[in-house]
């Protein structure tokens, strides 16, 4: 893609957090940045208490390190692991078909819309 076709669209992009549903905007954003993965969790809801239960089970995180008094939703967009950054060809990234989050990928990236 071209650098100012990429400028442009990240720009349109950006402009469209104005509206719309934020989990959407930043799933599209991380796409035209080159970010994208099947890896992702289908939920009915995007509250931090529900955030909480799937992914701090034994409260490890600090509520006042993280700002939760500040979040207004949590959306898990996906999950990114360093095999699949590695098997970058183009200019986006090829993913694996197992599109299942797999917690016992350590070496990965969690890209959250909070």
């Amino acid at each position: 893609m071209h650098e100012t076709h990429i400028r442009t669209e990240i720009q349109r992009t950006l402009n469209n957090f104005m509206d719309g549903e934020l989990a959407k905007n930043a799933t599209h954003l991380l796409k035209v940045l080159g970010y994208e993965s099947q890896r992702t969790l289908n939920r009915d809801t995007n509250t931090v208490e529900v955030f909480l239960e799937d992914f701090d089970p034994d409260n490890l995180i600090n509520p006042e390190k993280a700002h939760l008094n500040d979040w207004q939703t949590a959306d898990f967009l996906f999950q990114l692991t360093a095999d699949e950054i590695r098997q970058q060809t183009q200019e986006t990234i090829t993913f694996h078909e197992d599109a299942d989050v797999d917690a016992s990928i350590y070496q990965s990236y969690l890209f959250l819309a909070v």
